[in-house]
């Protein structure tokens, strides 16, 4: 892989977590940061950082992209941008022993729940979903492509 695809995936995956972060902190200032519904905002915000980055990934590098390397960059840009947002939830967790204990005792597993596993649990959560997305935004773009004709 060259270092301007590796580049491209370090632009997308921090644009993703700078996606995520700004997320969670104007739930935080506007007071909805307990409401878990919308989560399904994150999904928003990582199917569209996806999606623009194998485009531009599709875009730049035409010559030797093919399904694979187009969906093993989309993953890449999800992986780069989860691990350092859930790190970061883990830190804040760990920092805010007040907030810690609010999800504790507002979540179902809540007296279970600890800074740490609720950082694997985002890990695991993120990357499951940036699979799907990543799964999802490669059938669209295939189906965008002219099927060739067989005689």
């Amino acid at each position: 892989m060259s270092t301007s695809t590796n580049r491209l995936k370090l632009q997308y995956g921090l644009a993703l977590f700078i996606g995520l972060t700004s997320f969670f902190i104007l739930m935080k200032v506007l007071g909805l940061v307990h409401v878990l519904e919308l989560r399904i905002f994150n999904l928003f915000i990582l199917g569209a950082t996806i999606y623009a980055g194998i485009k531009a990934y599709r875009d730049r590098f035409e010559e030797g992209v093919n399904y694979f390397n187009s969906f093993r960059f989309g993953l890449a840009v999800g992986g780069i941008g989860i691990l350092p947002f859930a790190l970061m939830m883990l830190i804040y967790l760990s920092a805010n022993p007040a907030f810690m204990a609010e999800v504790q005792a507002t979540e179902i597993m809540g007296p279970y729940l600890n800074p740490v596993n609720i950082g694997f649990v985002l890990v695991a959560e993120g990357l499951g979903s940036a699979f799907l997305v990543t799964y999802t935004v490669m059938q669209y773009l295939k189906s965008l492509r002219p099927s060739r004709i067989r005689k």
